[in-house]
């Protein structure tokens, strides 16, 4: 049966046309195999490689390549011509081992989502950039763990300087410790660790929960809740250590209830306004110490029909863009966060150029209020 449907001739036919094809595509994979394992064992093109071309000394292309006044234009636009059609690459590598830099500088900080720190590392990256340097962006995502882990990769990473705005859970620095040992310039800005041998950049947090307490203090208001970070952090702790020396100050009372730590999240500044309405025990003013989680306290409030800012008052920190799109407008603390990284950076930058910096090693920035609508 199976000849009548297919005759001997056919299949003899079909088993020389198989091994022919199979033969071509062996000669087509050994062939493309062949070109491969040349392509692979051709080494880098070269500066000998170019001068053997150009029929000129290795230090005649070398010096072209650079742009060095003593090759002429002819010379050099053939080597230039020469290096382009070769694929000549120069070993950036090579050359950072003998310098024994790597003209790249790492930050460590704790989430890029922010707008505050997307502005800093911003303004760091064009500083360094203008300065010879590129720029490894790393974050902690708010977990010290998470902090060790990526601080040691930038440290094996040869990265001849380091900016670091700390996470929430950090309480030491002993991860840094690497770097100051290699004499590897670290600048803390934004959140830092006192006592720190790093040099620090920061604003003037307790100066900010000052003026933003005693702002609502001035309209009349006496029973006010901070709402803040964790504790622990230096950010917060400045700030809440203004709010209580300005309500001594008035002879009010701080109170347990008083304080409210949290991850300042937009849902946390709801959660708060909502845990205060079910006890009625809705404060008088509040300081946030975000905008974020001001607005949410604004959205909160809105959606209850809460009147802002006659039966509450709300400041908030940072004087992010979403302070002037809340309704009503949010009354922030401005925090000069051009002006804080633009300082980081130029002293790390002159630290990793060998150059010792005269200005003080813990540098601080004044803050101050703007007045919106809601307070």
């Amino acid at each position: 049966m199976s000849n009548f449907f297919f005759p001997s001739s056919k299949i003899s036919f079909f088993f020389k046309l198989c091994n022919r094809l199979h033969n071509f595509l062996y000669f087509c994979h050994r062939n493309h195999k062949i070109r491969y394992l040349e392509m692979a064992k051709r080494d880098d093109v070269t500066i000998y490689d170019l001068a053997a071309r150009a029929g000129v000394s290795a230090s005649t292309v070398s010096r072209a390549l650079k742009g060095h006044p003593a090759i002429s234009e002819q010379t050099r636009q053939k080597i230039l011509t020469l290096a382009v059609s070769m694929g000549y690459q120069p070993n950036v590598f090579a050359v950072n081992i003998r310098k024994k830099k790597t003209y790249t500088a790492g930050i460590l900080i704790p989430r890029i989502t922010s707008e505050f720190m997307a502005k800093a590392v911003t303004e760091i990256q064009r500083i360094l950039n203008a300065g010879g340097y590129n720029l490894i962006i790393s974050q902690s995502d708010e977990s010290y763990e998470t902090e060790v882990k990526n601080a040691l990769t930038l440290f094996n990473s040869r990265v001849d300087g380091l900016l670091v705005s700390l996470s929430n859970e950090t309480t030491d620095c002993y991860h840094f410790q690497p770097f100051l040992q290699k004499a590897i310039p670290v600048v803390m800005f934004d959140r830092v660790l006192p006592g720190t041998n790093a040099v620090t950049v920061t604003v003037d947090n307790f100066q900010g929960g000052f003026l933003a307490t005693e702002h609502l203090i001035k309209q009349g208001r006496k029973k006010i809740v901070f709402l803040s970070g964790p504790l622990q952090c230096d950010v917060y702790r400045r700030r809440y250590e203004g709010f209580v020396e300005v309500m001594k100050k008035h002879g009010l009372a701080v109170s347990a209830g008083s304080v409210v730590e949290c991850q300042l999240s937009h849902e946390d500044g709801q959660k708060i306004i909502r845990d205060f309405l079910k006890k009625k025990s809705l404060p008088e003013g509040i300081v946030c110490c975000n905008d974020l989680s001001a607005a949410g306290c604004i959205t909160e409030l809105n959606k209850n029909n809460v009147k802002i800012p006659s039966e509450i008052a709300v400041v908030g920190f940072n004087n992010d863009t979403v302070a002037g799109i809340v309704n009503p407008a949010l009354t922030t603390i401005h925090i000069p966060v051009d002006r804080i990284a633009r300082q980081a950076a130029l002293i790390l930058l002159q630290l990793m150029e060998g150059n010792k910096i005269h200005s003080p090693r813990h540098i601080s920035f004044p803050c101050h209020l703007v007045i919106r609508n809601s307070a």
